[in-house]
Formats: structure tokens, C-alpha cells, sequence
């Protein structure tokens, strides 16, 4: 049946798996026809008829993104219009049709979305994901960051966000949420589905709010091989009403407090500036802050610099769902409305992203220095973090350098030359190629400090060593996005189809992103095909068999069937079913 048809009625259920339970949300499904045949022996079993239903195709490309089936009794009669000709009659036949609720609704991994109900029946949190979400993440999903801004202000929706930042540091979008319910259970649905939906790929690190119903969901979920963090912002934002009145009574406080956790680098001074804050204001005994002291390994920048979180200190703060509420006039409607205007303002956002690759490509960045690191950076990094780079490597030149052991391990002590008192130390292995410094910001952020470039310029390195330069923040960062050639091409006609449908899906990805960009693709699509058309039509390696299957699977279903991601399971998900009633309670309407 080709995807799209609608109105087929079958006159008996379709044989199914006889083991079949009932449809629930989250079901998932190899093919449209797979979902129906389950639908139809469910069908069987309550005593009902199915027919397909409603179908909605992507405005981007034109595919199928979801397929509903229901009972064939499902809707009301048409009113008919009158014949033009009345001298035609038309025979008067009773409509089947009642009213019937039954339905099951299949949606396409190109928009991906799913429902959690309640004990009511109502729907407690709703999911998404589209296409684009889905191709940001697999390049910048190294840092995940759970936005629950919009939650926090009573007047906004009750809006969540999993986001990031791409190689121009610009606040990205990997899935939105609408949640009623903040239990943890409801948290650990949000991640799992969420997870599920990005093929089940881990982010390196995952920023929460301070909530502990958050952070034990997330560690059920994510597990230990994640790092796990509380949103530094939010700690200070409730830090504001705990501490209100003392803020009032020491206008230093606030200031001195949060110096100390964000400017200090060394664990031990954290720990001695702490204990001279509390002794100074007299605050040993604060609730509040014993409480935040107690997790201080999860929040405070001293205990975290060894896991990647893409953050540099001081640098401008990305903006949170809330302020892109305002600045994008989001106001409380229907979850339809919410949707399609958080769609538009994202696609608003993309043209800026569009503009400063511009900007990266089309402009040359102004030298600084005659260093040849600083050359070559310039040719790599997008103009955003070359800024952030050129600066820690015109500040190493401020700090001295001396060499303290050597051996397959040097290990050089970086002091500042205005302060000899500031002490970092460097490790450089030159087998390997490897630098480390001890106030851990590449490993923190992803660039070198300006500690480790004074080392590497001490001992005559001119360059970059490659494994220092993260391809998350060059130029590049969004190229090769297509999987390589494997080397045995050998496998099935189907195997080498959904092979090449994978990266057709993230091609179409990329092209449809704007006008100009479609257009570009659009003829490198038919200058490729009009390439391979001529060879598959005279070629002799492949069967009769074979090219008659490759032709009757050049449907775009072929397409959307395919499993883009490493998972056990198909693609095609139950995204709500709204059949609930017992075989003698439909009997009794007919």
C-alpha cells in the first residue's frame, strides 16, 4: 500500500501476531504496513474494522511524517453536495460511519514526539524532536544542558529544553518539552524518550537545575559515564531569595561570593575563600549555604574542570529558553500554536548561524602577532572562537616558564611575571604528543590555555598538535557529515539501500535549511543521478531479481522506513491511541 493512500477499508482484519497486545503510546513499528497489521489483529480481537485515515507530509520536503489508522465506523457522515445534474440519481445508502474514538496515529523519525498520560487519561508531558535537532546533536551533543528557565517564571508556558551550543557558541536546540508533572518518574520518561530519540547516544556532560527529583532521574537514565552538573545560574538565582536579607544587610556579600566559586581555580583556594567568607560574615550556621557546600562538587567550576562542558569562563552567557520566549514573543496559546511559533523563531535563529559561517569564511581575521599558531588557528576556528583563542595566546606571553623535570614527562612550573605567587603546572609528553596544564581548560572547555601555549612556544613547537583542536569549534565542524565508504561494499541490495537512504536523510537535512541552500543541492542531486542512471541501467553485476526489487522500492518510503540510528528497534512509533473501550461498549453504540 504506498504511503499516503487513505480511505481503504479492509474487509477482514489482516492476520497478525496472535501474541499481540494493545496499542499503547511508545509502541514502535519496522513499517507503516507492520503497524497496521498489528492494528487490524488487535482489531479483530475487539470485535472492529480498520481504515486508514489522515496522513501528514513534512512542509520542508514533501515526506510523510505521520499516518493515522482508525475504525472504519471513526467520524461522522458527509453531507453531500447536490447533483448538478438532477436528471443523475444517486442511490441513498446508509453511512457507516458513528463516531467511533478508535485510532492509532504513526509518526516519521524526521519529527519524532511522544505523550505521557496520566492516571486521568490526560496528557502530563509531551515531547519533540525534529530533523534538524537530531543532526545539531550529532555534531555538537558533546554538552547537554536541561533548560528549565521558562518553568521557573510562572507567567511563561511550562516549557523545557535540551540544549547546547554549536562552533560559533550560539544557543542550539536539541528537543523541546511541555511538562505539567515534575516527578521524577516523569523526569526519567523525559530523558529516556529523549534518549531514545537520539539513537541512544550519551552526551559527555549534562547541566541540570538544582532539583533533586532532576538529578536522580538523570542519573537513573544517564548513568555514571555522563557528568553530572547543577546549573551554576540557577544556584545564584535561588541564592538571591535564600539570602536576600543578608545581601541587604552586606552589599559585598553577593559579589565576593560569587567571585569565589567562578574565579578561583585551585580546589584549595575555594576551600580557604569559602571558610573566610563565612567566618567574615559570621555565616557558619546558614542552612543555605551548608546545603550548596554540601554538593559543591557539583556545581562549583574548581571541582568540575576535568569533564568537557564547552564552558569559558567569563565569556558572554548563552542565552536560556526564557529570554528567547521574550525576544521571540512566545506567548501562552494552544500546544500548536506554542509549537509552530517556536519553530519560526528558530528558524530566524538559523539565519544567524547562517551569517556568521559567512562571516567566518568571507572575512579575514586581524593578526596579532607573527606567531605561526596563531596563522594557522586563524585558518581553523570559526571567528568567534579564534577571538577566544587569539586572546589566551597573546596573554602567554605574560607569563614565565621554567622547566622543573625532565624525561618522556617534562613538567614546567607557568608563573605569571607580574605575580610570581599564581603557579600553574604543564606536563608535556613528547612521545606522545600530549600537553596538560593543571588549571584543566582544555579539558573544561576544548582550547588550550594560554599556560600551555607558553610552554609549547618555550620548547619550539610552532603549532597546534592536532588532537588539541576540537573540530566542534572550527569552521569545519559541520562537514563530513556523510558516512565514510565502507571498504567491503559486498553486502545485500537492501543493506547498500538503506546505507545510502541514512545519509540521504541528513543530506536533505542540510539542503532544506534555506532558499539558496535547496537550490544547490537540488542540482548536485540530479548531476549525481543523471551520472549513476547510465550505470545502473547496463549493468551486469547485479541480478534481474535485484534491479526488479530496486525498482519497486524507489518509493519514498524506502526512505523513511529506514532505521537512521543504531537501534534495535524500527522507527515508526505509536504516537497516541485513542481506542479505550471494551468490546461490549462498542458493540453496544452499533
Amino acid at each position: 500500500m504506498p504511503l499516503g493512500a487513505a480511505g481503504d477499508e479492509d474487509a477482514a482484519a489482516v492476520t497478525g501476531p496472535s501474541s499481540a497486545g494493545e496499542p499503547a503510546a511508545g509502541m514502535e513499528f519496522a513499517s507503516p504496513e507492520e503497524a497496521r497489521a498489528f492494528y487490524c489483529t488487535y482489531a479483530a480481537r475487539a470485535g472492529f474494522r480498520v481504515r486508514s485515515s489522515k496522513s501528514f507530509a513534512s512542509r520542508i520536503d514533501d515526506a510523510i511524517i505521520m499516518r493515522r489508522f482508525v475504525c472504519t465506523r471513526q467520524g461522522l457522515p458527509s453531507r453531500k453536495d447536490t447533483l448538478l445534474d438532477a436528471s443523475k440519481k444517486r442511490r441513498n445508502r446508509a453511512s457507516a460511519r458513528a463516531a467511533c474514538p478508535a485510532m492509532l496515529q504513526l509518526d516519521n523519525p524526521a519529527f519524532c514526539y511522544a505523550v505521557q498520560i496520566d492516571r486521568s487519561g490526560c496528557i502530563a508531558n509531551f515531547i519533540w524532536v525534529d530533523a534538524r535537532a537530531r543532526s545539531l546533536y550529532r555534531r555538537f551533543g558533546d554538552a547537554v544542558v536541561l533548560d528549565l528557565t521558562c518553568r521557573r517564571n510562572r507567567r511563561a508556558v511550562p516549557f523545557a529544553a535540551f540544549t547546547g551550543m554549536n562552533h560559533h557558541r550560539q544557543a542550539i536546540v536539541f528537543g523541546c518539552a511541555l511538562m505539567t508533572d515534575e516527578s521524577e518518574n516523569s523526569f526519567a520518561w523525559l530523558f529516556e524518550t529523549w534518549l531514545a530519540f537520539m539513537g541512544g547516544k550519551k552526551p559527555m556532560s549534562f547541566t541540570i537545575g538544582y532539583s533533586r527529583d532532576v538529578e536522580m532521574a538523570a542519573m537513573k537514565v544517564f548513568g555514571g559515564d555522563v557528568r553530572h552538573r547543577f546549573c551554576r545560574r540557577d544556584i545564584f538565582f535561588i541564592c538571591k531569595q535564600k539570602l536576600a536579607s543578608l545581601y541587604s544587610e552586606h552589599s559585598t556579600l553577593k559579589d565576593e561570593l560569587k567571585e569565589c566559586v567562578t574565579e578561583l581555580e585551585r580546589i584549595d583556594e575555594f576551600e580557604s575563600t569559602w571558610r573566610m567568607l563565612l567566618s567574615k560574615y559570621n555565616l557558619f550556621g546558614n542552612e543555605w549555604l551548608q546545603t550548596i557546600y554540601s554538593i559543591r562538587h557539583q556545581w562549583v567550576p574548581a571541582y568540575l574542570k576535568d569533564s568537557f562542558f564547552g564552558e569559558i569562563i567569563n565569556a558572554p552567557k548563552l542565552e536560556t529558553m526564557f529570554k528567547f520566549f521574550q525576544r521571540s514573543s512566545i506567548t501562552t496559546t494552544t500546544l500548536r500554536d506554542i509549537a509552530f511559533q517556536f519553530d519560526k523563531a528558530i528558524a530566524r535563529d538559523y539565519q544567524t548561524e547562517l551569517q556568521e559561517d559567512f562571516a567566518t569564511f568571507s572575512s579575514k581575521p586581524v593578526m596579532k602577532s607573527s606567531h605561526p599558531m596563531e596563522k594557522q588557528a586563524s585558518e581553523l576556528y570559526t571567528k568567534v572562537m579564534f577571538d577566544l583563542f587569539q586572546d589566551e595566546l597573546i596573554e602567554s606571553s605574560g607569563f614565565l616558564v621554567q622547566n622543573v623535570e625532565s624525561g618522556d614527562i617534562s613538567r614546567f612550573e607557568v608563573t605569571q611575571s607580574e605575580n610570581a605567587n599564581i603557579r600553574y603546572t604543564v606536563l608535556y609528553s613528547e612521545p606522545r604528543a600530549s600537553v596538560s596544564c593543571s588549571c584543566h581548560k582544555f579539558e573544561f572547555a576544548g582550547v588550550l590555555c594560554r599556560h600551555a601555549l607558553r610552554v609549547l612556544t618555550a620548547i619550539g613547537i610552532p603549532v597546534l598538535p592536532e588532537n588539541y583542536i576540537l573540530k566542534r569549534w572550527t569552521r569545519n565542524a559541520k562537514n563530513n557529515i556523510l558516512s565514510q565508504v565502507p571498504a567491503n561494499t559486498k553486502g545485500s541490495l537492501a543493506w547498500r539501500c538503506n546505507d545510502l537512504c541514512r545519509d540521504g536523510i541528513r543530506f536533505a537535512e542540510e539542503g532544506a535549511t534555506s532558499e539558496e541552500i535547496y537550490k544547490t543541492a537540488k542540482e548536485a542531486l540530479q548531476k549525481a543521478f543523471a551520472e549513476i542512471l547510465p550505470q545502473i541501467t547496463h549493468s551486469t553485476t547485479a541480478s534481474f531479481e535485484e534491479k526488479r526489487l530496486y525498482y519497486c522500492t524507489r518509493t519514498p518510503i524506502v526512505c523513511l522506513v529506514v532505521n537512521e540510528e543504531p537501534r534495535p528497534s524500527a522507527i515508526w512509533s505509536l504516537g497516541y491511541m485513542g481506542h479505550n473501550r471494551t468490546r461490549e461498549q462498542q458493540e453496544e453504540q452499533r
